[in-house]
């Protein structure tokens, strides 16, 4: 069988041939030595095209012709000479047909963009290379930087960045339709959805298809577990034949209007590279031998997600770690940012690209290690002994594979901790005598006097906050999920039984809160598509479902979920972007649905109940609505101070989202805890009249203790216990006094030692690794001194393997193997 580029240039010498000889006929010219050298030139095309290693059909046919005539001309009559011209010129317009309809070998075409990402698609390229059914090519295609206002900026190409040992194919001497590939793999599933980059218009993914069989989008990235929710609905998704998936897993990922037998779960091209790549290293680039010389190499990972997520606690995190290694010589850092993180910066954070190039020039001009900026990020992996950067990223995959120590940073830490930043990892709820840390460990305050010891652990995962509230009946401590999807009832310091809920959500962000009604739990979902009952005397579950569109959506880039309480032996629900209320019966489930006011398109985010009536709090704007159930009567209270505003976090910028956060009510008094909001505030509930909230607190979102993240001011966890964020301190608040008496917080030290996780599974979606927190730093971890598991090559291997098929490298020639034989299905049966 003939390959797409031996028939085409076969057919080109053949019309060039049959023009020639038409152009002989027309003159009127006898034909004679001119003929045989044009039927030369084709035998000889012939040959060259098969290497003399077989007599091709038409080698057969030409080598023929040109050795009869040769033999036969002089003897030949003028009219024997030109009929025998006329027949030679229709054997090749005959042949021409043929070789257009001739069955070739199968056209596999790679279209990568980034030179940086082949690794996505190389070990399916490497096995359809070495298949002698196919022709593979590898044709990168151009791209372009967004410009701000997201129209199309300067045009790049990378194709003379590929390996050398990869043949490149130039887009710009290539037709699609007249190619028309059998199968096309692609590594960009955004057409025009990038708000970044955007490959050129005429390879989306819509055009493509039009050009191919089979169209096949493979991730250019790895993951630990989980898939960023930019990646559940892309462009791609409706035109591509098949997405690969690295695991089984993972398929739950993607939208549900993602056809899952279109999701294949055969491994990642990227794994295939680390696993060779590891075993046998190419030689470093000669910069940077010298620097690694007798050193212990750690690569420094600074990804798209985090710089975009929180720009500012990304640049100070970078500065902290220049710093760091400054001071540690026998280290080598080997930075290596993403390859599109200027581009990213430029187009969507661009007020910090100063500092970021200000920053960039520091490093270079200091000398503090290796700056890697080459097309290949297989090299620097294979020769660095660590990882230390960001969590969501595909990189921390690539070194999971590889069996080497993953260090996740936390980008919000910019020095090292003091002795009261463990309560930073507390997870605050009502019930002081019992609080969950997102490591997952239960602490308890047996005389509720804010003496904290260990009780049990929660998981076998060290982070990740699976668990949130607690609750106490007379036989157990019940324990209620977060990220997690199980309920425990614990007791004598251990978890005596896990009541699992149905897996039906693979995402964090699970549920946002817990309430309890008698001998029911009730748990609120984010993400997680049910409200659950769960009875706790007999361990039965119950599931309320089809109200995901009124109870969580996702509003100004996150996921929000709307306030929730418990009102007369009812759970309420609101909507975080509407006026719909839910009203869902404990004992009976039966659901009412309201509408507090159709025009309201902002949500509320805080239900607090108070007697008959509940307070409405909004997501956006500053409208209060006081609801009474049983009236259906709203009071509205919307006349806060002029100078009353709310700023963004993490982003800074002046806006009306999250003003508030709760509030507690004190006679004709309503404190207001804010969120967002710049200002406490108090409304006298009889004129409606707003003013100042005189309060010994600063009302901020800000701090400078990483170790204790503010996502928002302060709260109300109940009528009479105020939490300051900021600082971690719980209040005891007297509202007819509007006095605030602390409650202390304190941990035994022997506690304190044995929450310090190290190395062990992460979460379901990073499967191992050590965290970055007030227990282990980046400077333990350069000195070797951290608490908790030490790192474990095997365990990491384990951990990895059940989130990857195909882990020992041949996950490429499973693929081009699946794809051939569905290829084949599609055309009508195997290729001979």
């Amino acid at each position: 069988m003939l390959g797409w580029s031996q028939r085409k240039q076969l057919v080109l010498q053949m019309k060039t041939a049959a023009i020639a000889m038409g152009r002989l006929r027309r003159a009127g010219r006898e034909p004679g030595k001119e003929l045989i050298d044009i039927l030369s030139g084709v035998d000889t095309c012939c040959q060259s095209l098969f290497n003399g290693e077989r007599h091709d059909f038409y080698h057969q046919i030409f080598a023929g012709l040109l050795q009869a005539l040769s033999r036969d001309w002089q003897q030949m009559t003028l009219a024997d000479r030109r009929e025998s011209s006329a027949l030679c010129q229709d054997i090749l317009d005959i042949a021409i047909k043929a070789m257009q309809q001739e069955k070739c070998r199968r056209i596999i075409l790679f279209l990568p963009y980034k030179a940086s990402m082949w690794d996505s698609l190389e070990s399916v390229w490497m096995a359809a290379e070495a298949d002698e059914s196919c022709e593979a090519y590898v044709m990168p295609i151009p791209y372009f930087e967004r410009k701000t206002d997201y129209t199309f900026g300067d045009m790049h190409y990378e194709g003379d960045l590929f390996p050398d040992d990869v043949p490149i194919l130039n887009y710009q001497h290539v037709s699609l339709s007249e190619m028309h590939p059998d199968v096309i793999y692609i590594h960009n599933p955004y057409d025009n959805g990038n708000l970044a980059t955007s490959v050129a218009p005429q390879y989306y993914s819509a055009e493509l298809k039009k050009h191919t069989d089979i169209l096949v989008y493979i991730p250019y990235f790895a993951t630990s577990g989980g898939m960023g929710d930019g990646q559940r609905s892309c462009f791609a998704y409706q035109n591509t034949d098949y997405i690969i998936v690295q695991a089984e897993s993972l398929r739950e990922f993607y939208d549900p209007q993602v056809d899952r037998g279109r999701i294949l779960p055969l491994g990642s091209p990227k794994f295939d590279r680390i696993v060779r790549i590891c075993r046998e290293r190419p030689d470093p680039p000669d910069s940077w031998k010298g620097k690694m010389a007798g050193k212990k190499v750690l690569f420094y990972n600074t990804s798209l997600a985090g710089m975009i997520h929180n720009p500012w606690a990304f640049l100070k995190k970078m500065e902290y770690v220049f710093h760091t290694f400054e001071k540690h010589p026998e280290a080598c850092l080997l930075w290596r940012p993403h390859p599109l993180l200027e581009t990213t910066f430029r187009s969507m954070r661009k007020d910090f690209l100063p500092f970021f190039h200000q920053l960039k020039q520091y490093y270079l001009d200091s000398q503090i290690g290796i700056y890697d900026d080459t097309p290949d990020i297989d090299t620097a992996i294979a020769w660095s002994d660590a990882y230390i950067g960001d969590s969501g990223t595909s990189v921390t995959s690539l070194f999971g594979v590889a069996g080497k120590p993953i260090f996740i940073f936390n980008n919000l830490i910019h020095r090292l901790p003091q002795p009261d930043d463990w309560r930073g990892n507390l997870v605050v709820t009502d019930n002081l005598k019992w609080m969950v840390t997102g490591n997952n460990d239960l602490l308890w305050s047996p005389k509720q006097d804010g003496r904290y010891a260990l009780y049990c652990s929660l998981s076998e995962y060290t982070s990740d906050c699976y668990y949130g509230r607690v609750f106490e009946t007379e036989d157990y401590v019940v324990v209620c999920p977060a990220n997690g999807q199980d309920i425990l009832l614990v007791a004598d310091h251990r978890v005596v039984r896990r009541i699992p809920l149905r897996d039906l959500c693979s995402t964090a962000g699970r549920f946002a809160g817990a309430w309890r009604i008698g001998r029911y739990i009730f748990l609120i979902p984010i993400r997680y598509p049910a409200i659950v009952r769960c009875d706790i005397k007999s361990g039965q579950v119950d599931y309320v479902s089809g109200y995901d569109d009124v109870i969580a959506q996702e509003t100004d880039g996150a996921w929000t979920v709307g306030g929730s309480c418990v009102w007369q032996d009812k759970i309420v629900i609101a909507s975080p972007t509407d006026g719909r209320i839910l009203l869902i019966d404990a004992a009976t489930l039966q659901v009412e649905q309201l509408n507090l006011d159709e025009r309201d398109e902002n949500g509320m985010m805080i239900l607090v109940p108070d007697g008959e009536e509940i307070w409405c709090l909004p997501r956006k704007g500053y409208t209060i609505r006081c609801w009474n159930p049983c009236t259906g009567t709203i009071k509205v209270y919307e006349d806060v101070p002029e100078d009353f505003h709310c700023e963004h976090v993490p982003l800074r910028f002046e806006c009306e989202l999250n003003p508030w956060s709760s509030l507690t009510v004190a006679g004709n008094i309503v404190y207001l805890a804010p969120h967002w909001g710049n200002r406490f505030l108090q409304l006298n509930k009889e004129t409606g009249e707003f003013s100042e909230w005189k309060v010994p607190f600063r009302a901020t979102c800000r701090t400078e203790n990483g170790y204790m993240p503010v996502w928002g001011c302060a709260v109300f966890l109940d009528r009479e216990k105020f939490y300051y964020a900021p600082e971690r301190r719980i209040y005891h608040f007297d509202g007819k006094n509007n006095q605030f008496t602390e409650y202390p917080m304190t941990i035994d030290e022997a506690s304190r030692q044995k929450m310090g996780k190290g190395f062990g599974r992460i979460s379901e979606w990073q499967r191992y690794g050590c965290l970055e927190d007030a227990y282990n730093t980046l400077e333990d971890f350069l000195k070797g001194d951290l608490s908790g598991k030490e790192f474990s090559r095997s365990a990491q291997l384990e951990a990895y393997s059940e989130i990857a098929a195909h882990i020992d490298g041949t996950a490429g020639a499973a693929i081009h193997q699946y794809i051939c034989e569905q290829l084949d299905v599609k055309q009508g049966g195997e290729r001979e």
